[in-house]
């Protein structure tokens, strides 16, 4: 009986320990090199095989060390969407600039609730001041059944990134719902 090895993953939640992160070398590597290219990535799988440790790693200095070119100057912030309640513009908004401020330590919006002009000017003064910004979206299907992100709040994100400086990595089950991609792409 003593020999018996337990599955030390059968909590079900994501891996936030370290040393509880095995592999996923390769998945990495291509995340990595496509951030470093200015791409928009999708981590498209199953239920409960490993998608949101792997976005929550991202965000880890160690693995930042190890990829990022200028790690000094790239903030890689998560946000799980799944947590939010009902989405709004303003809520993700909000929310955005929240952690993207708590991991970088720049003040976010003196503002109680952000705006789209709050978040543009934020997302530009961070970009013009030397800062890669990366975004991880866990559950990002929740933006695409939300009624209150419509494709002119999508539009609106395109428009407000500054080119080649701010970065999205989504997390979902299932490929990205048709309604994102009615315009050329959702960001």
């Amino acid at each position: 009986m003593d020999n018996i090895i337990r599955n030390p993953y059968t909590e079900r939640a994501m891996i936030t320990d370290p040393a509880m992160f095995f592999g996923r070398r390769a998945e990495l590597e291509t995340i990595f090199r496509r951030l470093a290219g200015s791409q928009c990535v999708a981590v498209v799988g199953e239920r409960r095989i490993g998608k949101s440790s792997l976005l929550y790693r991202l965000t880890q200095p160690d693995v930042c060390q190890t990829h990022l070119p200028d790690p000094a100057h790239t903030v890689i912030a998560y946000l799980d969407l799944q947590g939010l309640g009902e989405l709004t513009p303003t809520t993700l908004l909000t929310e955005a600039l929240r952690v993207l401020g708590q991991v970088s330590g720049r003040r976010v919006v003196p503002e109680r609730h952000a705006t789209e002009s709050g978040f543009r000017n934020w997302v530009q003064a961070a970009c013009r001041a030397g800062w890669r910004l990366v975004l991880c979206l866990d559950e990002f299907e929740y933006l695409a059944r939300c009624e209150n992100l419509d494709e002119g709040f999508f539009a609106y994100l395109r428009n407000c990134l500054p080119s080649r400086r701010f970065g999205r990595n989504d997390q979902t089950r299932a490929r990205p719902d048709d309604r994102l991609h009615r315009s050329p792409a959702p960001f």
